[in-house]
């Protein structure tokens, strides 16, 4: 059963597609070789490669393109017996990629549903074996960092038009992973900046005092992935009131790459708590 009706889904199934990022994460992580997938997959899942099963290579995902425009024929050719997508990337066009191959829209929820939504396509998949040692070695690093109570971390992406975003507690990605540990999510005073789909806060650079209450500030860099040409810590270091902040002054900003700070998976999960217990281990 799924949001749109049933579809069955053979015990052999061989060649799984899917149209979005986060499905080709999971899949992978599950030990299951996608066939194809969006654009630009090998840069968006390099962070992982070392937490991935052997039997599967992030190089051999065929580009179907982007999310929102779907390649049928480019599709058709890798010849899936299995689609699996979420609800925004595949409710329109259920028809045609279940004329493709038999197709599993799987619940997706908000961003910080991310542990959920690993959890069903285990389940659609028989992989719920595989999904509880994933899980399992997530828990021992958040377990690791349980004690850090009293960090206070701040995620910051680069600047748009003088202003600079701050992710927000309850909604975001990285903030739902530092919930898990129990680390406190920096977050803006209520009525400054203006809220962009409950994930992040658009704020004014007159206002990048707000970060001197982080003890970490940490960034993305989505060079590797394909989506920039510099980290965004290229941006905010432009900012006149940047080198003020205690946590700069102090050397504890942390980038890491875009597809840990916002991968919506276990891997990009454990690797973002990870750097972070590196990143205290050194203040220490």
């Amino acid at each position: 059963m799924h949001v749109l009706g049933t579809t069955c889904v053979s015990e052999d199934y061989q060649r799984v597609a899917t149209n979005v990022e986060t499905a080709v994460s999971n899949l992978l992580l599950l030990g299951i070789q996608p066939v194809a997938g969006p654009e630009d997959q090998a840069g968006w899942n390099a962070p992982y490669v070392s937490m991935l099963p052997d039997n599967v290579d992030i190089t051999a995902i065929e580009d179907i393109g982007v999310t929102e425009t779907t390649g049928f024929e480019a599709l058709l050719l890798t010849e899936p017996d299995l689609f699996i997508t979420y609800e925004y990337a595949g409710e329109e066009i259920y028809d045609d990629l279940s004329a493709i191959a038999p197709t599993l829209i799987i619940e997706r929820g908000e961003n910080g549903d991310w542990r959920e939504r690993f959890e069903r396509e285990a389940v659609a998949l028989d992989r719920e074996e595989e999904a509880a040692a994933i899980i399992a070695r997530y828990e021992a690093v958040v377990a690791e960092l349980s004690g850090f109570t009293d960090l206070t971390v701040a995620f910051v992406r680069g600047p748009n038009d003088g202003t600079f975003r701050m992710d927000v507690p309850g909604g975001s990605f990285p903030a739902s992973v530092m919930e898990d540990a129990g680390i406190i999510v920096l977050s803006a005073p209520e009525g400054v900046g203006e809220p962009s789909g409950g994930l992040v806060n658009n704020i004014s650079q007159e206002r990048l005092d707000i970060l001197a209450e982080a003890d970490i500030i940490i960034t993305p860099d989505w060079r590797e992935a394909g989506f920039s040409e510099e980290p965004d810590l290229a941006g905010l270091e432009q900012f006149a009131l940047w080198d003020s902040l205690p946590a700069v002054q102090a050397g504890n900003v942390l980038v890491i790459p875009g597809p840990v700070y916002n991968g919506g998976n276990y891997a990009a999960a454990q690797l973002l708590l990870e750097a972070l217990r590196d990143a205290t281990a050194e203040m220490e």
